[in-house]
């Protein structure tokens, strides 16, 4: 379960909800990642913004909180200034940048 919040002009606040479905405990670093879908000048697709391990007991379902703020949506733009441009930004919960889980989108 992926919810997004708009909690200010440029913040979010991102819950991820983990199940461990298997029948030994294990660990996870779930991890957030940010595209902006929008932008003016090329940028990578996937930037790592956040990242948190959590360990679950067989059967155990966890509510992981991020908060991602102006810096997680900010970019280098053609004047080689950091600038928040609005639009709409992908935000993924993965296990890896080449396993995604969930995504959601929002715009700023």
């Amino acid at each position: 379960d992926l919810v997004l919040e708009k909690t200010g002009d440029s913040d979010v606040n991102v819950k991820v909800t983990v199940n461990n479905m298997g029948s030994v405990s294990g660990d996870e670093t779930v991890q957030i990642y940010v595209d902006d879908c929008e932008s003016s000048v090329v940028t990578p697709p996937l930037l790592l913004k956040a990242f948190k391990r959590v360990t679950l007991a067989p059967g155990e379902k966890q509510t992981l909180e991020f908060n991602l703020d102006y810096t997680s949506f900010r970019l280098m733009n053609a004047k080689y200034e950091w600038t928040l441009e609005h639009g709409k930004f992908r935000i993924c919960a993965a296990s890896s940048s080449r396993d995604i889980r969930l995504e959601s989108f929002i715009t700023l």
